[in-house]
C-alpha cells in the first residue's frame, strides 16, 4: 500500500513538472518587462536614439522657418522663407567669392577671413535689414491707425455700422493698413469660416499692432453684447494720438542730446580756441 502511494505522489510529481516545463516552452504571451527588455537589446532599439537629434533638428529648422514667415509678414514682402534664405545663401557667397578674391592677391589667410566676413556679415546684414523694414512697417502701420479710426469714430456719429464705418473709410484712403483691411472684408464676406473680428484679431497679433487688437475686442464686444462701439473707438484713437505725441517728445530729446556733442566738438571748442590764443601767445612769450 506504502508502495502504491509512493509510486502515485511520483507519478503525479513528475506530471507537475512535465506540465511546468511544457507550460514555459510553449506559446505564451511573454510578459511587458520580459518584451521590453528584448526590444531594448536588439539592434534595431539601439539605434532608435540617434532620431531624437535629427527630430530635434527638424523641430528647430521648422522654428526658424517659422519665425522668418513672421518677419516676412511684417515687412510686407510675399516672398517663402525658402526663397529667401536662398537670396541670402546667394548674396553671401557672392561678397564671399569676391571677398576671397581680392584677399588672395595678398595672402591666403587673408583670402580665408574676408571669405568667412562675407559669409557671415551678409546674412547678418540682410537679416538686420529684414528686422528694420518690419519695424518701420510697423511703425507706418500705427501712424495710420491714429487718422483711421478718427475717422471710424466720425462715420460711427453718423448711424454706420462698424463694418460699414470701416469699408467706408478704407475704401476712401489709400494705405497699406487700408489695404490689409480691405482684403480681411472680403475675405469675411466671402467666406463664413471666421468672422472679420477673428481675422482682425489674426492679423493684429501677426503684424504686432495692439490697438488693433484692441479694436478687434471691442467689435466683438459689440456684436456678443450689443454695446457701443463708438467710445471704444475714440478712445482707441486718444491713445494712439497720446503715444505718437509722448514719442515724438521722446524722439526730439534724444535729438537734441545726439546734437550736443557735435556742436561742443565742432563749435565750442574751435570758438574757445579763437578766445584763448592771445592769451596763450602772450604767456609763451613770457617764458621764452
Amino acid at each position: 500500500m506504502a508502495d502504491g502511494l509512493a509510486l502515485a505522489a511520483a507519478l503525479a510529481a513528475g506530471a507537475c513538472v512535465l506540465i511546468a516545463v511544457a507550460s514555459l516552452a510553449g506559446g505564451a504571451p511573454v510578459p511587458e518587462a520580459a518584451a521590453w527588455l528584448h526590444r531594448r537589446r536588439s539592434p534595431a532599439h539601439r539605434a532608435a536614439p540617434a532620431s531624437v537629434p535629427s527630430l530635434r533638428g527638424q523641430a528647430a529648422a521648422r522654428a526658424v522657418l517659422e519665425r522668418l514667415e513672421v518677419l516676412l509678414g511684417r515687412a510686407g514682402r510675399a516672398e517663402t522663407p525658402e526663397r529667401f534664405l536662398a537670396l541670402v545663401a546667394a548674396a553671401s557667397a557672392a561678397v564671399a567669392v569676391a571677398g576671397g578674391g581680392a584677399g588672395a592677391l595678398r595672402d591666403p589667410a587673408t583670402g580665408l577671413a574676408l571669405v568667412l566676413l562675407g559669409l557671415g556679415g551678409t546674412a547678418f546684414a540682410m537679416l538686420q535689414h529684414l528686422t528694420h523694414a518690419a519695424r518701420a512697417r510697423r511703425g507706418r502701420l500705427l501712424a495710420e491707425l491714429a487718422p483711421m479710426l478718427e475717422l471710424m469714430s466720425l462715420e460711427l456719429s453718423g448711424g454706420n455700422s462698424p463694418h460699414g464705418a470701416i469699408a467706408a473709410v478704407t475704401a476712401r484712403t489709400d494705405g497699406e493698413l487700408s489695404r490689409e483691411l480691405r482684403r480681411l472684408l472680403a475675405a469675411a464676406s466671402v467666406s463664413s469660416s471666421s468672422s472679420f473680428e477673428i481675422r482682425l484679431a489674426a492679423l493684429a497679433t501677426r503684424l504686432e499692432l495692439p490697438p488693433l487688437a484692441a479694436l478687434a475686442a471691442v467689435m466683438a464686444t459689440s456684436r456678443d453684447y450689443g454695446s457701443g462701439v463708438g467710445q471704444g473707438v475714440r478712445a482707441l484713437a486718444v491713445d494712439l494720438r497720446r503715444a505718437q505725441r509722448r514719442e515724438v517728445i521722446a524722439t526730439s530729446r534724444r535729438a537734441l542730446t545726439r546734437v550736443l556733442l557735435p556742436a561742443g566738438v565742432g563749435v565750442l571748442l574751435p570758438f574757445m580756441a579763437i578766445l584763448l590764443f592771445p592769451a596763450v601767445t602772450t604767456l609763451a612769450a613770457s617764458f621764452r
